[in-house]
């Protein structure tokens, strides 16, 4: 009955894992659509910010942030390290200095 229990417990992990995923994915497909709808409208800066949440979701160096950043970029004319607000000091989450 305990090794029952375990296994149950898991195949639950692993589902978590999965439907996270998921939801990431999802989240992400959400931003890019709307980030290309804002474009094609001339909203530019606004698409630039959907890029910017949409890089945000996949943490640091992965193609998928990598492409969003590029997205950003392209939009802004600008380099990633000043997608920061003025006075963060922290900085852009990826960006070597």
């Amino acid at each position: 009955m305990r090794g029952h229990q375990h296994q149950q417990q898991a195949v639950a992990a692993v589902a978590a894992e999965y439907i996270t995923g998921i939801a990431l994915i999802a989240e992400f497909v959400r931003y890019a659509c709307s980030a290309l709808q804002d474009e094609h409208r001339g909203f530019r800066y606004t698409a630039a910010t959907q890029w910017r949440h949409a890089a945000d979701l996949f943490g640091l160096n992965t193609l998928a942030a990598e492409y969003c950043w590029h997205q950003w970029e392209r939009i802004m004319h600008l380099p990633r390290k000043f997608a920061v607000p003025i006075g963060d000091e922290s900085g852009v989450i990826g960006i070597a200095a």
